[in-house]
């Protein structure tokens, strides 16, 4: 017999775990999810975008690939192999390539960076403003999809 106020056995084990989940309906929280946040019914995610995200990659490395073949850079080569297993990684859904994807947006923020840099280097901004603006646009863009795309990866490859 207990005393009164003294814990039962399956509260006294839900404290020394230090969580209150098992209370909760299984559909309605997930394990890592906020107090009080919705949450999806556990599906995977879709894989459309990731798939988009495979075939820029693919073509991105198709395109390195060009570069360095015409060229003979050995950096588009690297960028090529890169870009190609992150695109095979990506389609097939293996949790690694997320790295790569990582590692293509750390590399386009500092070529990004690089870039202003030399900008500066030889008078930017110009004196006319439009043609200032045109000068980091495009750059500006791919960063935006290299930071995006990365954010995206990481939101559908969390927690396992």
């Amino acid at each position: 017999m207990r005393a009164h106020g003294a814990p039962d056995s399956q509260t006294a084990l839900l404290f020394a775990r230090g969580s209150f989940a098992a209370l909760a309906p299984e559909s309605s929280m997930h394990k890592r999810a906020p107090p009080d946040e919705p949450v999806r019914d556990g599906k995977r995610p879709k894989k459309g975008i990731l798939r988009v995200l495979a075939v820029f990659f693919a073509v991105y490395g198709a395109y390195c690939l060009w570069w360095a073949i015409q060229g003979w850079y050995w950096s588009g080569g690297l960028s090529a192999v890169m870009s190609m297993a992150t695109a095979v990684g990506l389609w097939l859904g293996y949790r690694w390539s997320r790295y790569f994807v990582y590692l293509f947006a750390a590399m386009i923020l500092v070529y990004f960076i690089w870039n202003i840099w030399a900008l500066l280097q030889i008078g930017w901004p110009y004196p006319d403003r439009i043609e200032s603006v045109a000068a980091v646009v495009p750059g500006s863009l791919i960063l935006m999809f290299a930071v995006g795309a990365g954010i995206y990866v990481f939101r559908t490859h969390r927690g396992g």
